[in-house]
């Protein structure tokens, strides 16, 4: 169903722009059908793995992000890296067990390392706020950006 240009206040995307094969081309569509000074909130990954067994084609940088919205029309108006080292670390091995012993297949085993995955998920994000070291700060899990139609 087309959509007319202006036709939107705000428009929220979540893990969705890593998906498509031109991701410029769904900017420049999110400027034709959000309003003149309408807002656009992107989540995209940054550091997660690939997905499944359909199209996965990018990761997206907080400097990627910026430089394909401010060259298709926006104005940057926050910008937020979610997960630091410890959360891609957590993330990463989680994904590796639950891949590895198909643990959304083996119901029994896979309760057994929910409460497991769920304490050093929390220990992860609790280190990621306590350690204010820079280098910390050069991981992310997504990105968040909210820009706003100039």
């Amino acid at each position: 169903m087309p959509v007319s240009d202006n036709s939107f206040n705000s428009i929220i995307m979540v893990q969705v722009l890593h998906d498509v094969y031109f991701p410029d081309k769904v900017i420049k569509e999110l400027k034709r059908i959000v309003k003149n000074n309408g807002v656009v909130m992107v989540v995209a990954p940054y550091l997660s793995a690939m997905c499944g067994d359909y199209a996965d084609y990018w990761r997206f940088t907080p400097n990627g992000l910026i430089a394909l919205f401010e060259k298709n029309g926006f104005k940057i108006e926050h910008l937020e890296t979610r997960g630091r080292f410890f959360s891609v670390i957590t993330q990463m091995t989680t994904r590796l067990f639950i891949n590895s012993f198909d643990l959304y297949n083996r119901k029994i085993l896979g309760r057994i390392f929910s409460p497991v995955f769920l304490i050093f998920g929390k220990l992860a994000i609790f280190l990621d706020e306590k350690i204010e070291i820079k280098s910390n700060k050069k991981y992310g899990l997504v990105t968040i950006i909210v820009a706003r139609k100039i």
